[in-house]
């Protein structure tokens, strides 16, 4: 996959994002450290839709409770009719349908959003660590060098040294010079991987705790959706008057709660999804722009931190990790010039008085901390940090996370306001019906079960038959 290099601030127009960036009648998502009106009217304002179907939700559930408690009755005006429990059953089967399909789609597309931001952190935290071993592993090699350089001093008279003092000190000058420098970028990059190691130690955690949080309204309303359906079910196979008066005074009377708490919930929980949403459409509108309002309040505008992400994120100034390392490279360069320049002007001297000392072991540490170094700036490029960011805020965050979220919504809603409601309403009235039609036709009242009563003219010609 190739990945756009930053080099602007980006914004995400998905249509999730623009529908709840209208729902949150497009606030301006508010900056770090804003005052306490502003941010109560962002709150005000991208609340109100989300409110408006928690309090919806809560008039729903009471409606309902009031209605399955105590409201419904037989009609004894007319004949009984055998109720039918095909509008019952099929409205069931029509809210499995929905809750499989949203379970399904949701469980997916958050489980690959979640496996993505994981993965992405997970290679992140790997790449960041690396950098740190590669900091160690070039303090360790500098730190050998010199301590084989003064192992020369230590092995050259004082006339052999006070030849070589002049390009030998500046050698040890610059190589001290050098691992400051990659003191500084390992002490710069140590502290980034660490957090993001804490982040990622948690990120299962965290996930979990979301996932049934969001799963509960489902789940509550589909248990609901699976006994009233079996009840129906086993009323309608095999089941006289008795077990309709039973199941229509403990399903429907006696659970009324259960059902309508089960309904204000998936309202609630609903309208706080959505909240969220409206919250993370604001946010992804710019998020290029918020993070890095975020992280300037956060690590301050000097902080290594927030260059890093100026640079990484929008291709702002430079690099600081890039740039410590790469100034290593370039002392570390310069200091094995000079020593190159030395060993070639007084190489013969220093194999006939320093005791055997050799170059051996400076030429090689001097190539491998050219090779660990270009490994460090290929660690830190943009090329391959910028990457991380994009998929976990641009493609996870503002597509398919509010996007899903969005989906969800919509499916809970559409479950937990209209479904589960109409369901029991409806076997409800299917219970009572069932029960009186039961007992109409054992009283024989009813001639055969599968007489019934379509019309006034039809009881009319009925009854001059009988008479």
């Amino acid at each position: 996959m190739v990945f756009p290099l930053p080099n602007s601030l980006s914004e995400t127009t998905t249509a999730w994002v623009r529908l709840f960036r209208w729902l949150g009648r497009n606030a301006k998502f508010p900056p770090p450290n804003d005052s306490d009106e502003n941010v109560r009217s962002f709150v005000q304002t991208t609340i109100t839709i989300p409110v408006i179907i928690i309090v919806l939700g809560f008039l729903i559930a009471f409606v309902l409770f009031v209605y399955l408690c105590c409201c419904h009755r037989a009609n004894h005006r007319n004949r009984p009719v055998k109720p039918s429990s095909k509008p019952v059953l099929i409205l069931a089967i029509v809210a499995f349908a929905v809750m499989t399909i949203a379970t399904f789609g949701c469980w997916a597309t958050g489980g690959q959003s979640f496996n993505t931001a994981k993965n992405q952190l997970s290679h992140a935290v790997v790449d960041l660590k690396s950098a740190t071993t590669q900091g160690n592993k070039l303090n360790a090699t500098g730190s050998a060098i010199l301590k084989h350089l003064d192992l020369l001093y230590a092995s050259c008279p004082a006339a052999a040294i006070a030849t070589l003092k002049a390009q030998l000190d500046p050698t040890v000058k610059d190589l001290k010079t050098y691992i400051a420098q990659i003191n500084q970028y390992t002490a710069e990059v140590a502290p980034l991987a660490s957090k993001l190691h804490d982040v990622h130690s948690h990120f299962k955690e965290t996930g979990a705790l979301i996932a049934s949080g969001l799963a509960l309204p489902m789940l509550l309303v589909g248990a609901s959706c699976i006994i009233i359906f079996l009840a129906v079910l086993a009323t309608r196979g095999c089941g006289g008057s008795g077990m309709a008066k039973c199941n229509d005074c403990c399903l429907i009377r006696l659970g009324s709660l259960f059902i309508a708490s089960s309904v204000f919930l998936a309202a609630a929980i609903s309208g706080s999804e959505m909240y969220v949403g409206v919250v993370t459409g604001v946010f992804c509108t710019n998020a290029d722009t918020n993070v890095l309002s975020y992280a300037k309040n956060a690590f301050g505008n000097s902080s290594v931190e927030y260059q890093a992400a100026s640079y990484y994120i929008i291709g702002a100034g430079v690099n600081p990790l890039n740039k410590t390392l790469f100034d290593a490279g370039q002392m570390v360069r310069k200091s094995n010039k000079t020593f190159m320049d030395m060993e070639q002007q007084y190489g013969t001297l220093i194999q006939s008085v320093c005791n055997g000392w050799t170059a051996t072991e400076i030429n090689q540490g001097m190539h491998d901390i050219s090779a660990d170094i270009a490994i460090g700036l290929q660690l830190v490029n943009v090329d391959n940090i910028y990457p991380y960011y994009d998929e976990i805020i641009h493609e996870d965050m503002c597509e398919t996370v509010v996007g899903g979220l969005g989906w969800l919504v919509v499916c809970q809603l559409l479950v937990g306001l209209l479904c589960l409601p109409a369901l029991a309403m409806m076997s409800a009235s299917f219970f009572t019906r069932w029960a009186v039609w039961k007992e109409t036709l054992s009283t024989g009242f009813l001639a055969a079960p599968e007489v019934y009563v379509i019309d006034s003219v039809v009881e009319a010609r009925e009854v001059r038959n009988v008479d």
